[in-house]
């Protein structure tokens, strides 16, 4: 009878090959896979955002600020045309920049 040899392969065997055909044959490198990784990443945080931005939820969120707004200016008798838009410029900012921060964590470099 004939005997047979048995090789094992394990996962470690198989992520070395895939790793070499990676970089040997496709000429690959980890930094050409972080870049694509890295767009890929903003455009995912870019849709997220214009997708809360594009919500019911958003939009009932503008709606209330914009009564609540309207509201305490009648009640603190601030009428002026430039202090309702700064107010509400800062308000919204406040709520958009406190809901994107609670879901994402955002990591901006310098070029």
């Amino acid at each position: 009878m004939e005997e047979k040899a048995i090789a094992f392969i394990t996962r470690k065997d198989i992520h070395a090959g895939i790793s070499n055909f990676i970089h040997n044959e496709l000429k690959i490198s980890r930094e050409d896979v972080a870049e694509v990784m890295k767009k890929r990443v903003e455009e995912v945080i870019d849709s997220k955002i214009e997708d809360f931005l594009n919500s019911k939820y958003f939009q009932g969120l503008v709606e209330r600020s914009i009564v609540s707004v309207i509201r305490q200016g009648v009640n603190d008798g601030f009428y002026g045309r430039d202090s309702f838009e700064n107010f509400f410029t800062r308000e919204i900012s406040r709520c958009v920049h406190e809901m994107v921060s609670t879901k994402y964590k955002v990591k901006v470099e310098e070029k």
